[in-house]
């Protein structure tokens, strides 16, 4: 159990960013405050899968069996794959990005639809969060950062961040909204990410729901949660390690004690960083959550933040990891809801 004040505040950040509250994609992901995730600039390499092998290579570079996977369900994805990922963290223009996806976006490309998404509803709610003002118009880069001069530096640069990859929406806004349609779509192709960015979304509308005065049956409620989480279960199916990372923020606190959900949120995010997920010192999940940690060391991983909130229960959050991923690789999907 986390004792300090100083530990609570930091998992009430972690809890905020895995909660869906997001950075886009996924988590960005990383929820929603993504889900998370920053990689050097991606090329292409061509991938046929083949039956006998659970990894294939392909000039010089391996895929894992989540991709394998991922481009045998999606015969549309174009002939050589594109790590739209790559491109999505490495650029400082997401207007520019958009209008490079939007031709493999219409012909029915769900990677291209999904970071369409991704990035429109990034600059949607960053923009609104940090630089467009409550009566029209934007700050300034200057006077968005003087806004929120008494939060830490990492704070105020992640404002800068927000103000290169999105300022080109600065005088077209409303055009943000269209994530919503190419989300609805990759959706619609259940492709995994999409599928978790919306349960996720419905988690998120139903908790408010909850907590409002809205006039609806518990039962209804209690119906629309499972539904939401069944659609996360099965957007990790082909194992793609943003959706695990997202399946953190289904662990029901009201359940459990705070230590175990301490213990079970960590365990997914631990399990995701073993199947892929950036969990490096440069994650963007890793410099959002750092946000609210005035503690945060320079340089650390997401393993060494997670080892220091949960101190001597580390390990038993890297044994729960190992746990869910005997359950994954068994598609033993049943048994997940222990872990939620």
């Amino acid at each position: 159990m986390l004792s300090s004040v100083r530990k609570q505040t930091g998992w009430q950040g972690l809890r905020f960013i895995a909660g869906g509250l997001l950075v886009v994609g996924i988590a960005f992901s990383a929820l929603p405050w993504c889900q998370t995730i920053l990689r050097p600039e991606g090329g292409m390499a061509s991938l046929r899968r083949t039956s006998d092998s659970a990894t294939q290579s392909t000039r010089g570079r391996r895929f894992g069996p989540a991709v394998v996977e991922r481009v045998r369900r999606f015969p549309k994805l174009s002939a050589s794959l594109i790590d739209y990922q790559s491109r999505l963290h490495g650029t400082n223009d997401y207007k520019r990005l958009v209008e490079e996806l939007h031709a493999k976006a219409n012909e029915g490309d769900v990677e291209a639809q999904y970071y369409s998404a991704a990035a429109l509803r990034y600059c949607q709610e960053h923009l609104s969060r940090f630089l467009l003002r409550p009566q029209g118009g934007a700050f300034t880069l200057d006077e968005a950062q003087s806004k929120w001069a008494n939060r830490q530096e990492s704070y105020r640069s992640e404002i800068e961040i927000v103000y290169l990859r999105c300022r080109a929406y600065l005088e077209s806004y409303v055009e943000t909204g269209a994530w919503v349609d190419w989300l609805d779509m990759a959706v619609a192709a259940r492709y995994p990410k999409a599928q978790s960015m919306r349960a996720n979304d419905l988690r998120v509308k139903r908790l408010i729901a909850e907590r409002s005065e809205i006039d609806s049956p518990h039962d209804d409620h209690q119906a629309s949660m499972a539904q939401a989480r069944e659609l996360a279960i099965e957007s990790i199916r082909t194992g793609e390690p943003e959706p695990i990372f997202a399946m953190g923020s289904w662990v029901d606190k009201g359940v459990r004690s705070p230590g175990e959900y301490a213990v079970l949120m960590s365990a997914w995010q631990l399990f995701a960083c073993q199947r892929g997920f950036d969990c490096g010192p440069e994650s963007e999940w890793l410099r959002s959550a750092c946000h609210y940690d005035v503690e945060c060391i320079p340089g650390q991983t997401v393993e060494a933040y997670l080892r220091r909130h949960l101190g001597v229960q580390f390990e038993k959050a890297e044994e729960t990891a190992n746990e869910i991923g005997r359950a994954v690789d068994a598609h033993n999907w049943d048994a997940l809801n222990d872990y939620l």
